[in-house]
């Protein structure tokens, strides 16, 4: 078993654009786009996927709190689908929005997606996510493969059942200095400029 982390960051895609035109770029990418060529397995698509097992408010940036949710433990069964044995967990830093919309809308930060599995497996969803992502989208993507600090935490409680006590995931601050050190990653400024 083999484990890779890719960041995942908008370097300067939103530049110049509206808050809520960002959000809804964003969404479609995050959602939309990601379900179509990643699939979870059925009984944690339907009970779990959509609700973060463990969130929390980092840090201030530029006026907007930068919230953390972690989709821990994710089963993938598909890729583009073909067939894996692959788990992911995904880590969101995403700024509050309080814009209102007919639907939920998102608003980009970064995105680092832990996964682990065989090579083979490993290297189909890494290829997928580096397409849909720098290919499809221009964001930046890097690749780690080195061990990151992890921590222990105790998960959200609408998801709290499918852990036995404390839930283990990547230390924030960590994801941070990576994405700092490694990709144009800025901590202190927003991916987008223009605000309504």
């Amino acid at each position: 078993m083999k484990e890779i982390t890719l960041f995942c960051v908008p370097g300067d895609n939103y530049k110049g654009k509206l808050e809520l035109d960002v959000a809804k770029e964003y969404t479609k990418m995050a959602s939309d786009e990601y379900d179509k060529i990643i699939r979870f397995e059925e009984e944690y698509a339907e009970k779990f996927a959509m609700n973060p097992d463990y969130s929390k408010l980092l840090f201030p940036k530029e006026g907007k709190n930068i919230n953390l949710s972690v989709f821990a433990h994710q089963p993938v069964k598909y890729i583009n689908n073909e067939r894996v044995e692959l788990r992911s967990s995904s880590n969101l830093f995403n700024p509050e929005f309080k814009l209102v919309s007919d639907k939920p809308l998102y608003l980009p930060d970064m995105e680092v997606i832990q996964i682990t599995g065989q090579i083979e497996d490993l290297d189909r969803m890494t290829g997928a996510i580096i397409n849909l992502y720098m290919g499809q989208n221009n964001w930046e993507v890097y690749v780690h493969d080195s061990p990151i600090k992890r921590i222990q935490v105790k998960p959200d409680k609408i998801n709290r059942n499918r852990f036995k006590g404390n839930m283990e995931i990547l230390d924030p601050r960590e994801m941070i200095e990576i994405a700092n050190r490694r990709t144009s990653y800025d901590s202190r400024r927003l991916a987008w400029t223009t605000f309504i």
